[in-house]
């Protein structure tokens, strides 16, 4: 459990007092409609009295969003290092109770090639800038919500743009983004509004390398007192990689400073702002997208190696399979790669029989019948590693903008041709939606540029479950 480190200081300690206190400040913010989908949110941390505020705007636009992970990322106050840090325990507790530390996201994230993350209890120990949002997370969407706490340690863009990519793999729908910073540090109040107006500009570009030079120019323009344009730079552009690469759209919701504040100091003052991110409304997928358990899960790989095992031994593998899901219709890859590299990879979207058949048939055609490799040897069985994407049925869109990278696959077809991308082409290619849409019409079905736009090109997304051995 790590316990409130700023309770007390940056927000009451009192459970009560504290939530009046998020009540107050939440009521006196009018709600205004969405024309997306909330993805990401920038929030300032400073004490409640100063920033909470310009906070509660943005954290009100989260009533009703269903989310039920926050993934949070600032930047070290305390120390540097190199990477990311993430937060080591199980729990988090404030005034208001516990929030769960989603460890298994963070598992996930590790695994991805390109991020230097490591588990660290230490960096987030006096750490409040993540911790202040966790309370209004409580009060917006309820004790239910996890957290996942990541800290960066440097100004080291490349090291951003690693994590966002990493973060696009394991995201889903029910995953939130909150970017913890604030702005200028301690220019007049006249200074402040002027250049965190720049800074602000910066940050509606969506774009990581625009807000950078940005920032540069205010800092190159440093009035009297500042110290930074703002505290949480590294963390707001790990946000613009997530939201080039997914195409969300900025809103400015609020900003102030501390000089704002009755009786405030505005010879010397601290600058806030929020900024929500917007994606499309998310697509209804059709029925039948539902997760595989770790049990089908496990089985479904076995079913895999085995078929291959049987097949060296001259006969057939008949999967009977004990898990349900597995005796369903479902579409389904089989990816194969020997020391990482791509060894084979086919799969059908609408099999005849059953996942467990498909699994089967797959994995001997992704062994034996992908025509970009000569067929699998026995040798290399045991440099094998089996992945395996269960699809969603196919879902037909008309607005090519509705595509998530990491989150869809898209299937695209014209007269006789066809082409198909799983999600994790994008990422693991490093693609935004553009270049995803383009490698596949061009590279992939031999359609021209821009073959998506044309009203005789049909287009369905579909996502998939993806595991491996």
């Amino acid at each position: 459990m790590r316990s409130a480190y700023a309770s007390g200081q940056f927000y009451p300690s009192d459970a009560r007092e504290l939530q009046d206190t998020l009540d107050d400040l939440l009521s006196a913010v009018d709600s205004e409609p969405r024309s997306g989908r909330l993805r990401m949110l920038i929030v300032p941390h400073a004490g409640y009295v100063f920033s909470g505020g310009v906070a509660a705007q943005a954290f009100k636009t989260l009533y009703d969003t269903g989310y039920r992970r926050a993934v949070l990322i600032g930047r070290s106050h305390r120390e540097a290092f190199d990477g990311v840090a993430a937060d080591n325990h199980d729990h988090w507790s404030t005034p208001l109770g516990e929030v769960k530390v989603d460890q298994r996201f963070i598992d996930r994230l590790m695994a991805q090639p390109g991020v230097d993350l490591r588990r660290a209890a230490g960096p987030h120990a006096g750490e409040h800038s993540l911790e202040v949002a966790v309370p209004f997370l409580q009060r917006v969407i309820g004790g239910h919500v996890s957290v996942v706490p990541l800290l960066l340690g440097k100004e080291d863009y490349d090291e951003a743009e690693a994590l966002a990519i990493a973060l696009s793999a394991v995201m889903d729908d029910s995953t939130l983004v909150i970017i913890s910073t604030d702005l200028s540090h301690y220019p007049s109040y006249e200074d402040a509004e002027h250049l965190d107006g720049m800074t602000v500009k910066g940050i509606m570009t969506g774009d990581a390398d625009k807000f950078r030079a940005v920032v540069q120019s205010v800092m190159a323009e440093r009035a009297a007192g500042e110290e930074t344009a703002a505290c949480g730079e590294i963390a707001v552009a790990v946000g613009l990689h997530l939201a080039g690469r997914y195409g969300w759209r900025p809103t400015m919701l609020g900003y102030a400073n501390s000089g704002d504040v009755d009786g405030g100091d505005r010879s010397r003052v601290v600058g806030y702002a929020a900024v929500a991110f917007d994606g499309p409304a998310a697509i209804e997928l059709a029925a039948g997208s539902e997760d595989l358990d770790e049990a089908a899960q496990r089985e479904a790989l076995e079913i895999a190696r085995q078929t291959l095992e049987a097949h060296f031994r001259g006969g057939k593998h008949e999967p009977v399979p004990a898990s349900r899901d597995l005796r369903s219709s479902r579409g389904v890859f089989v990816t194969l790669k020997k020391h990482g590299e791509l060894r084979g990879c086919v799969g059908v979207f609408e099999p005849v029989g059953s996942l467990a058949d498909a699994i089967r048939d797959m994995t001997l055609a992704a062994a034996f019948g992908d025509a970009r490799f000569h067929e699998l040897s026995e040798r290399e069985l045991s440099d094998l590693k089996i992945e395996v994407s269960v699809l969603s049925p196919l879902t037909e869109i008309a607005d090519p903008r509705l595509v998530e990278v990491g989150r869809h696959g898209v299937a695209v077809s014209r007269d006789d041709r066809y082409g198909a991308f799983l999600p994790q082409v994008a990422v693991e290619q490093g693609w935004d939606r553009d270049t995803f849409l383009h490698e596949l019409c061009v590279s992939k079905a031999g359609f021209e540029e821009a073959c998506w736009d044309d009203p005789g090109t049909q287009l369905k997304v579909f996502t998939a479950q993806v595991f491996g051995e």
